[in-house]
């Protein structure tokens, strides 16, 4: 279990940490959960290997698909009216590929949110990262910004801590 001595970079090209969560205390399987942020935008990482005895490196196995489609279905269960604005495809960041979804949410306390979900396995373990910022005159900077962010902080924690 490799928890307890994760390292997370207190900031990385714009953006602070904010919370790190222990989550294997009180539910084991579900790792440990990061938040960050930067203006305008959240990105929370998850990083958890539910239990499992064996989770295949990558995007391509059985298991990574089925956690990316439960990810998606939290969403949903978290955000009734969700825009599935793209269900999934393959992105590259940093050097290394993910499973990208794309959702459009309304709060009613800020406007249109945007959310968009990435997903890999590595060392056994789900990397799950969602990006989250208001739709507005901003939104492609937050994506661009968000997306580098996710590839930047993927290869410093595999590198640190792997």
């Amino acid at each position: 279990m490799i928890y307890e001595n994760l390292f997370f970079p207190a900031d990385l090209v714009g953006f602070s940490l904010c919370d790190v969560i222990n989550n294997e205390l009180e539910n084991p399987g579900l790792g440990v959960t990061a938040k960050y942020q930067a203006p305008g935008i959240v990105v929370s990482v998850y990083i958890y290997n539910k239990c499992l005895d064996s989770i295949s490196d990558g995007l391509r196995s059985e298991s990574v698909s089925i956690e990316f489609q439960e990810a998606g279905l939290d969403i949903y269960r978290a955000h009734r009216e969700l825009d599935l604005l793209i269900p999934a495809e393959i992105v590259r960041l940093s050097g290394t590929d993910f499973i990208h979804g794309f959702y459009a949410y309304s709060d009613s306390n800020v406007g249109r949110v945007f959310s968009h979900l990435l997903l890999r396995a590595m060392g056994g373990e789900f990397f799950k990262f969602r990006i989250s910022y208001l739709d507005g005159d901003s939104s492609e900077m937050c994506l661009k910004s968000g997306m580098s962010f996710v590839g930047k902080l993927f290869e410093f924690i595999k590198n640190n801590n792997f």
